[in-house]
């Protein structure tokens, strides 16, 4: 930068080699909050005023101001050719000498802003009479916060009386470029932001259930956006958003992103800690918004309290330290030291928020933003991964058990003297909680034994595979001994379940007798069995049940899945359509509910008389 302005000013002063004017202006002024037409005139009295340095040693305060000094200029000054340069001293100024306005720059407007930058003005003929007291005044307007405003660095000036054509007119527009170059960084950081987006939501789209993901992608982008821009849309004419836009409106959408996605991790952890960041936040929104600088700051440092006592007691409560716990005190930490909360934040903890390295400026708090977005993206996807080998774990294994769960029931459709069966199980899940078994015998008997464990998935198949365990090893011949024993050996075992049984002996006689462990009742030719339904299995020992006898040709054994089938407008399957269909083939009644609605695991056997 000083390199720029020696060479500018160098380069100008040579074109007036024999005739060169340079008086610096800097220094002591007089500063005024209130703002008045007279103040530009030269005999106002100012010496009650504040006094301040030029270049500003901080950012000029907001709102009008005035700022007013006197000059003097060399003897045989040529007062007819002279120009004014001034530094940085807000986003729009007008600039008085003795008396009379010489230029402005920007507008007096909340709604467009200008990139603050050193301006060039000429000095009409006939305006300074006295070279030894020549009255300089300056009306500032300070707009609220703009974030690219101080990029300008106020301290850098230059603030000149010289003459005209001595020093470039375009000197605030090259001072632009420069900047411009020097924080290319940002648009390097936007796109790094912009990739990390991508990925999240690439990962999001193949797992919808993540919201988390889709909040930090969205967070990335809007910031990673702003930080590009900012620097791609520095104007030598003017800042191209309006100021509201700029520092409330995208930096709101930021925050408020990256807040959804944190508090959509803390929410399963802490509501109560979930709770205290809203508030905070909120805080901070409405001060920002208020234009209320100390209550966002506070705003934002209660929030990185907040996340230091959400990190000590993360690994207070998982002395591990396992990544969904660094994933969460990262996040929260991260949300204090937002962009948005400006340097202010950074400031006030006493770390720098910018670094030179060569011709290069870089804001050390968007760096910071980045490295941790990055190890956010990365616990985020290396849990994703944890999680999928988990789920391939657990799939792998339901698959085993499917498979030894079918290999327990049996293999084909059961037949013996006058009576021919087909049986069809449709789990709900990768395994069910349903079960059936057959066996005949030498006095050509069949007996039949449909059964339903409560809850489903593993733990009801492994009950399931105790029950056909149980049966098979059974000698019993009557339907209410094979319940008996089915309810001796399962009692102890279903913790805290129970399971349903209804157990058939077909005669070849055709005489058909039936006994019912809390199961739902048998079809016999298209109408429900009259029958007393006892204790469910296991829920107590010595238990003993009833018979029933009937006759008939068709018979249909269901599990409630059938019944329970339910359709998008949350209406059942129900006992009459059962009833209704309960004469077809079992594959017709099975795919029937299937088709419906099945919630739960199905299983429909039906025996037919074949003499």
């Amino acid at each position: 930068m000083k390199k720029l302005i020696l060479f500018l000013f160098l380069a100008g002063s040579s074109l007036q080699a024999q005739n060169a004017l340079y008086v610096d202006i800097s220094g002591k002024w007089r500063l005024s909050a209130d703002d008045q037409p007279v103040f530009a005139q030269p005999g106002f009295d100012d010496s009650t005023w504040k006094v301040v340095e030029l270049p500003w040693h901080a950012a000029p305060p907001r709102g009008v101001h005035w700022l007013r000094r006197t000059a003097s200029l060399p003897v045989g000054t040529d007062t007819g050719r002279l120009a004014l340069t001034l530094g940085s001293v807000g986003e729009a100024y007008e600039v008085y000498i003795n008396g009379a306005k010489i230029g402005t720059f920007g507008g007096f407007s909340n709604q467009e802003a200008q990139v603050a930058r050193p301006r060039t003005f000429d000095v009409p003929a006939g305006i300074v009479v006295d070279v030894e007291k020549v009255a300089i005044a300056i009306r500032i307007w300070k707009l609220h916060t703009l974030g690219t405003g101080n990029w300008i660095r106020y301290k850098d000036g230059p603030y000149l009386l010289t003459y005209a054509k001595q020093f470039p007119a375009t000197f605030g527009s090259l001072l632009l470029r420069e900047t411009q170059w020097s924080r290319s960084p940002d648009i390097a950081l936007g796109a790094l932001q912009a990739l990390l987006a991508f990925i999240l939501l690439t990962v999001w789209l193949t797992d919808r259930q993540r919201m988390q993901f889709l909040w930090l992608a969205l967070f990335l982008m809007v910031d990673g956006w702003i930080n590009a821009t900012k620097v791609l849309f520095l104007s030598p004419d003017s800042f191209p958003w309006s100021w509201r836009l700029r520092t409330i409106a995208l930096p709101s959408l930021s925050s408020a992103l990256f807040a959804e996605f944190n508090l959509t991790e803390i929410r399963r952890y802490s509501k109560m800690l979930h709770l205290a960041i809203v508030v905070v936040f909120a805080a901070g929104i409405a001060s920002r918004i208020g234009d209320n600088a100390e209550g966002f700051v506070l705003s934002q440092n209660t929030l990185l309290s907040l996340s230091l006592c959400l990190i000590a007691v993360s690994w207070w409560r998982n002395d591990r330290g396992r990544s969904a716990v660094t994933r969460h005190s990262m996040a929260a930490l991260l949300l204090a030291i937002l962009p948005i909360s400006g340097n202010r934040t950074g400031l006030q903890f006493g770390f720098r928020t910018a670094f030179r390295t060569g011709e290069f400026e870089i804001n050390a708090t968007l760096l910071l933003t980045f490295f941790l977005a990055l190890f956010i993206v990365g616990v985020l996807l290396r849990e994703l991964l944890d999680d999928r080998r988990e789920r391939a774990r657990l799939a792998t294994e339901l698959e085993a058990a499917r498979t030894i769960q079918q290999l327990l029931l049996p293999q084909s459709d059961a037949h013996s003297a006058g009576w021919r069966s087909e049986a069809v199980y449709e789990p709900a899940l990768e395994v069910g909680g349903d079960f059936y078994w057959s066996r005949g015998a030498e006095d050509g008997s069949l007996t039949i034994a449909v059964g339903d464990v409560s809850g489903k998935g593993l733990r009801a198949a492994m009950l399931v595979s105790v029950a056909i365990g149980i049966l098979r090893t059974s000698r019993a011949s009557s339907p209410a001994e094979v319940l008996a024993i089915l309810n001796e050996g399962l009692a102890g075992h279903t913790g805290g379940g129970f399971v349903t049984c209804c157990c058939a002996r077909f005669d070849a006689d055709g005489t058909v007798t039936i006994a019912s462990a809390g199961h739902p009742a048998p079809y016999c030719d298209g109408r429900e069995v009259e029958m007393g339904t006892g204790l469910p299995l296991g829920v107590m020992q010595g238990v003993e049940y009833a018979e029933g006898s009937v006759k008939g040709r068709s018979f249909t054994l269901v599990s409630d899945g059938v019944f329970e089938a339910e359709n998008a407008q949350r209406e059942l399957f129900g006992f009459d359509r059962t009833r209704a269909i309960s004469g077809k083939a079992a594959q017709e009644i099975a795919e029937a509910a299937k088709a419906w609605g099945q919630n739960d695991d199905i299983t429909v056997v039906t025996v037919r008389r074949s003499g």
